[in-house]
């Protein structure tokens, strides 16, 4: 049995064996997956993170100006 590159270059016939669809399908489409879906799922809980962040010192600066919001001053690292 000869694999499709060597016997391209030692007899020089040419084949349709498919390794380079099997790379870049399998190898690199397939496995990039891996990469992709967690780094989104990890880029939209950092965003939802910092909004989170940016609501609680919104509301801890209301609470500082309005005294009348006493159940959130305990959030409030004043």
């Amino acid at each position: 049995m000869l694999t499709g590159a060597w016997h391209a270059a030692r007899a020089g016939l040419s084949s349709s064996r498919p390794e380079p669809l099997y790379f870049w399908f399998y190898f690199v489409f397939v496995n990039s997956i891996w990469v992709v879906i967690p780094a989104l799922v990890l880029w939209r809980a950092a965003c939802q993170v910092t909004r989170a962040a940016a609501a609680t010192e919104a509301l801890c600066a209301l609470s500082h100006v309005v005294r009348e919001l006493p159940s959130h001053s305990a959030r409030c690292a004043a």
